[in-house]
C-alpha cells in the first residue's frame, strides 16, 4: 500500500485542519518517512467482524478518519465502550505488550481504517525508535484521557456525561457556527455504559442538558453549545 492511499483517505477528512492527524496521536509523532514503513505492511481494513481480537495474531489497527469506538467485554459478559480512537490513533496497539490481548470489539460505522500484522509491527517497534517512542507518547495521551475521565466519576449523572461528552467534543468535534458538532454515533447505552450509569439515569441527564440549552441531540450526532475547559468543568462539580 503506498504512501499516496493514505494521504488520498484522509484528504477529504481534514476538518481544517493544518494536519490531517489529531495532533495527540500515533500518527501525529511520525515523518513521512516513518509512515512509509509502516504502509509498506499494511492494508485497509474491510470488515472488523471478520478478526477474532483475542487471538495472538490480531493485526494492529490505525485510524485514517473518522471514530472508531471500541468495545471492552465485561466481566458479566456483556460489551461496553471504552473509548474512542481518532484519526491516527492506533486502537489496540498496547496489547502488542501484553502476553494476552483483551476482547474486544470494533465499530467502524464512521471510519476508515488499516491493519497492520502484530509481528510486523512489533518487528518495526524493535527496529525503529521514532515509531516506539511514538506510540508510547500516543498511550500517555491516552492514559491522561481516561484520568481526566475518571476524576468525575463520584458526580452526579448529569455531571459525569457532560463531563464525558466535553472531553470527546474537544478531541473528535467540529467547530461550527452553533457549538462543536460530534459525530461518534455513540447510543445512549453506550453512553450508560462509559459513566457508570444507568440508561434511565442517561435519558434523564440528556434531557437537562438539552433543556439547559447546553446540547442539541440527533441521531448519531449532537452538537455541544459549549466547551468549558477542565477547571470550569471541576468548579461546575
Amino acid at each position: 500500500m503506498g504512501l499516496g492511499l493514505v494521504e488520498e483517505t484522509v484528504r477529504w477528512h481534514r476538518r481544517g485542519m493544518e494536519e490531517p492527524w489529531l495532533r495527540d496521536s500515533f500518527m501525529a509523532g511520525l515523518s513521512a518517512e516513518a509512515i512509509h514503513r509502516l504502509e509498506r505492511h499494511a492494508t485497509l481494513l474491510t470488515d472488523t467482524d471478520e478478526i477474532d481480537w483475542t487471538a495472538a495474531d490480531a493485526p494492529v489497527v490505525i485510524v485514517l478518519a473518522g471514530t472508531v469506538k471500541v468495545y471492552l467485554l465485561r466481566w458479566d459478559g456483556h460489551l461496553a465502550i471504552d473509548r474512542i480512537a481518532g484519526i491516527g490513533d492506533v486502537v489496540n496497539g498496547e496489547h502488542l505488550f501484553t502476553d494476552h490481548p483483551v476482547p474486544m470489539r470494533l465499530d467502524r460505522t464512521y471510519a476508515a481504517a488499516m491493519a497492520v500484522p502484530r509481528r510486523k509491527f512489533r518487528d518495526l517497534l524493535d527496529q525503529d525508535r521514532e515509531i516506539q517512542e511514538a506510540l508510547w507518547r500516543a498511550f500517555a495521551h491516552w492514559h491522561q484521557e481516561a484520568a481526566v475521565r475518571h476524576s468525575h466519576s463520584g458526580r452526579r449523572v448529569e455531571r459525569r456525561l457532560w463531563a464525558f461528552l466535553v472531553g470527546l467534543a474537544r478531541r473528535h468535534g467540529t467547530s461550527t457556527p452553533q457549538g462543536i458538532r460530534l459525530i461518534v454515533g455513540l447510543t445512549q447505552a453506550d453512553l450508560a455504559a462509559a459513566i457508570g450509569a444507568s440508561h434511565q439515569s442517561v435519558e434523564a441527564a440528556l434531557r437537562r442538558l438539552r433543556r439547559a440549552g447546553k446540547l442539541t441531540t440527533n441521531y448519531g450526532w449532537c452538537v455541544l453549545h459549549e466547551v468549558p475547559s477542565e477547571d470550569e468543568l471541576d468548579q461546575a462539580g
